[in-house]
């Protein structure tokens, strides 16, 4: 486990800013699963995933700012992770 943590950890110079002490930077690869390469048509997202009560936040290159922010309330939800 300590292993697997010290992998995740992001190196210090890959730090944007100084975190409060309780908060760790790790990379992204180590905490959700990332695909790349396609995306979702436009029609299906309309009709499937958008507005969704429920399901997994999907966010794409166009919601992720230069300032290392990350826009989750895009109104596109996943709600059938395992067809995906």
């Amino acid at each position: 486990m300590e292993k697997r943590l010290e992998q995740a950890l992001a190196l210090e110079e890959e730090q944007p800013y100084e975190a409060p002490e309780n908060w760790l930077f790790v990379k992204l690869g180590a905490v959700t699963e990332i695909y790349t390469g396609n995306s979702i048509n436009e029609k299906i997202k309309r009709e499937k995933y958008l507005r969704q009560p429920e399901g997994v936040p999907f966010i794409a290159t166009k919601n992720i700012g230069f300032n290392h922010t990350v826009y989750y309330d895009n109104g596109v939800k996943i709600n059938d992770i395992e067809k995906i």
